[in-house]
């Protein structure tokens, strides 16, 4: 009988590694024998998901944007407010996880901005990013939601620079409170 295989859940898993493999090596060290090694699959099977590098860091794209999403599913939306400080505590590298996926984004928001596949997979994560967080400041009664919330975006990143740099210097409670004075203010 043939092994049935949830392409899907395959995808995801090569993202993961990939993205694990940026976050800890960097785009620059990327191959695939690293990716084939670290996700467990052959390069044989590494093809058939991904044509080259590009696909590749698109697959760790859509695997991040993923699992943040998995994460915001669990954010109770009945109170803005509240809703809003999910998601953006969700941005900042409070965690192993959430250090990883910010390492690598703004390694691959650095890397690629020509049009190619993993560039319009970053463009559209921040895009879906952007309009979730102003549809919340609209729901809070904000009159310049997208302005308002480009400017929370941009605090919970570099929030996160400055916590990934000095993390003694800015430590997670710090972070945590700078969020939290900014969103006092809306």
């Amino acid at each position: 009988m043939p092994k049935i295989v949830d392409h899907d859940q395959r995808r995801l898993e090569i993202g993961d590694a990939v993205l694990d493999l940026i976050a800890s090596d960097g785009l620059e060290r990327l191959t695939v024998r690293k990716i084939a090694a670290v996700s467990g699959w052959s390069t044989g099977v590494l093809a058939h998901y991904a044509r080259d590098k590009d696909d590749m860091i698109t697959l760790a794209v859509t695997s991040m944007t993923e699992r943040f999403a998995d994460r915001l599913r669990a954010v109770d939306l009945a109170d803005p407010r509240t809703a809003l400080h999910a998601v953006l505590r969700e941005l900042l590298p409070l965690d192993t996880v959430r250090r990883t996926e910010a390492i690598a984004w703004f390694r691959l928001a650095a890397y690629d901005t020509d049009g190619s596949g993993s560039a319009a997979a970053i463009r559209k994560g921040h895009r879906l990013l952007r309009r979730l967080v102003a549809d919340l400041l609209v729901e809070i009664d904000d009159l310049d939601s997208a302005t308002t919330a480009a400017e929370l975006i941009a605090l919970a990143d570099g929030l996160a620079i400055h916590h990934l740099v000095d993390p003694r210097g800015m430590a997670r409670t710090k972070t945590e409170r700078v969020l939290e004075a900014r969103l006092a203010q809306i």
